[in-house]
C-alpha cells in the first residue's frame, strides 16, 4: 500500500527506498524497496523471527529478537 505514495514529496522526505528493515518472507516479491541483487535465498521460506536489513540497496539476512512475556512463558511450560 505504500507504493501509491512513492511519488509524493512528503513520502520521499521520510522514507528511504534504499535503506530499511524487512521482517519475514517476501522481500523478493515487493517492489518498493530497491535491492541491488535479488538472490535465490531471498525467495526461500524464512521464519517470522528472520528478516533483512537493507543498507545502500544491499540486503543482509538477520535474525531478530523475539519478545516473550512472562505470562506467555508460563503458558508454554
Amino acid at each position: 500500500k505504500l507504493k501509491q505514495y512513492n511519488y509524493e514529496g512528503w513520502f520521499n522526505g521520510i522514507f528511504s527506498v534504499s535503506n530499511g528493515i524487512w521482517i519475514g518472507r517476501g522481500i523478493a516479491d515487493q517492489s518498493l524497496l530497491q535491492i541491488s541483487t535479488i538472490t535465490k535465498d531471498m525467495t526461500k521460506e524464512i521464519k517470522n523471527d528472520m528478516g533483512y536489513i537493507l543498507i545502500d540497496n544491499l540486503a543482509t539476512l538477520v535474525r531478530t529478537i523475539d519478545f516473550i512475556s512472562v505470562e506467555e512463558e508460563m503458558k508454554n511450560e
